[in-house]
């Protein structure tokens, strides 16, 4: 399959939109924000899913990359995010806060699928 096919972007466009909706349009992270740099090796990414080993305790993270909020979730002790695009041989960095999640208008933090 294509890395390209519409089927692949409306399925990320929809991830996205989830994860924004579910932030309410709200990023920050503290001072206390861990770097994270993911490289795409030898060929382009297009919307991959992406975890990591969450600290222990953490049950929600606030994550952006490029100045803008990026969907994210702490489940099963991962954090997990969709990495939307990535050109080969380029790097891609974020800052990950632990400890400041964005609560949602009724009360639930982070996006729940």
């Amino acid at each position: 399959m294509d890395t390209h096919s519409p089927l692949k972007l409306v399925t990320c466009l929809l991830f996205a939109s989830a994860g924004v909706l579910a932030l309410g349009g709200f990023c920050a992270v503290s001072a206390a924000a861990r770097t994270l740099v993911v490289e795409a090796g030898s060929r382009d990414r297009v919307c991959v899913p992406m975890s990591i080993e969450a600290p222990a305790g953490a049950k929600a993270a606030t994550m952006t990359a490029d100045g803008k909020c990026v969907a994210c979730q702490v489940a099963d002790g991962r954090l997990w995010w969709i990495l939307r695009g990535l050109d080969s041989g380029k790097a891609k960095t974020y800052l990950v806060d632990f400890a400041a999640a964005p609560a949602a208008a009724d009360g639930a933090s982070g996006v729940q699928f």
